[in-house]
């Protein structure tokens, strides 16, 4: 019986061997591990004005405080995108509602961690912190604080998260 190393391997020499095409809303990434696909959800306009709807989706709740903004989740009625973070091959986590305290105009961002177990957490900061042995950071949208109100810019997340390198 053929080990699972050799077939991973054999499927990864598939994929470099052959030609991958990008398609609409799909692109392939070449990284030192191997070849990971992307679909990126296109835009559509919302009536409430969003422009995005899809994976990680930061919103303006109308039932939180004006320097609050929300990070979507699945929750199979409104929203049908899993927000997965995969720090792993072997670990997945999937992201709940979050509500973020916005105080100031810069990154909305996702730090992964582990302690006792694969972590994450949503962050604003004005810059996107370096990434550092044991840390994982990722944009997740561009916000701007003005006046106490909170809005989302920029989604810059449009798919799930792949921590790149590992982090233990």
């Amino acid at each position: 019986m053929e080990s699972i190393q050799n077939y991973i391997k054999k499927l990864n020499e598939w994929f470099t061997s052959n030609q991958l095409v990008d398609g609409e809303n799909l692109f392939w990434e070449r990284t030192p591990f191997g070849i990971v696909p992307h679909i990126e959800i296109p835009e559509t306009v919302e009536s409430n004005g969003d422009t995005y709807n899809g994976p990680f989706q930061v919103i303006k709740d109308d039932d939180t405080a004006d320097n609050v903004l929300t990070i979507k989740a699945y929750d199979g009625v409104d929203y049908f995108a899993h927000n997965y973070i995969i720090p792993g091959i072997e670990a997945r986590i999937e992201q709940t509602d979050d509500d973020l305290i916005i105080t100031t105009t810069g990154s909305l961002y996702i730090h992964v961690y582990y302690s006792g177990g694969y972590q994450y957490e949503f962050l604003n900061d004005f810059l996107l912190p370096a990434q550092t042995d044991g840390h994982y950071y990722e944009t997740i949208a561009e916000v701007d604080l003005t006046d106490g109100v909170a809005s989302r810019n920029v989604q810059v997340c449009r798919h799930e998260i792949h921590v790149k390198g590992r982090i233990v």
